[in-house]
């Protein structure tokens, strides 16, 4: 920024200089019209209407780059809260991730417990299937028993009725014989 201002400040004593060295009268011709006027005017008006345009032109393309600049700025402030809020996003998901382990941690541990508990209940039922296997054996046995027993019983049975049958028919037969 100095180091312009001080090379303005040169050239313009430069141009000065040579405007005072060249002060004499000519004849200018503007459109229509003729004047006299001193060189020395001419060369500080054209030097003072270029800096005016380089002003301008410097002035434009400064609020060109201030416009782009804020654009820039105001990009970069998007961009920086999308990157606040995506660096949330996976902080976010890390937790949840880091939750989701666990609970998968949890749950491969409970399948360990009930496939322990299922070994276990296998082991049980096995040993119920055996016992039951043995009681109805047993059940079976004393039911061919009771029925063999049954049948003995239906067998005495059958041979006390024909044996009272017998005797019955004996002592009718007696009384019969002594009746007559």
């Amino acid at each position: 920024m100095q180091f312009g201002f001080i090379f303005a400040l040169i050239v313009s004593i430069l141009i000065s200089v040579f405007a005072i060295q060249n002060a004499n009268m000519v004849s200018i011709d503007l459109f229509f019209a003729s004047f006299q006027i001193s060189q020395a005017v001419v060369i500080l008006v054209s030097v003072a209407v270029g800096a005016i345009i380089a002003v301008i032109l410097g002035s434009v393309r400064q609020i060109k780059g201030m416009s782009n600049t804020k654009d820039i700025k105001n990009k970069l402030k998007l961009f920086e809260s999308e990157n606040a809020q995506l660096n949330q996003d996976i902080l976010t998901y890390e937790s949840d991730i880091e939750v989701l382990r666990n609970e998968k941690t949890d749950q491969e541990d409970q399948l360990a417990k009930l496939r322990v508990e299922k070994s276990e209940y296998q082991g049980k039922i096995d040993e119920l299937k055996v016992q039951l296997n043995e009681k109805q054996q047993y059940i079976e046995k004393q039911q061919i028993a009771l029925e063999q027993q049954c049948t003995e019983n239906d067998n005495n049975v059958t041979s006390e009725n024909e044996n009272i049958d017998n005797a019955y028919l004996e002592e009718e037969n007696e009384k019969g014989q002594t009746e007559s």
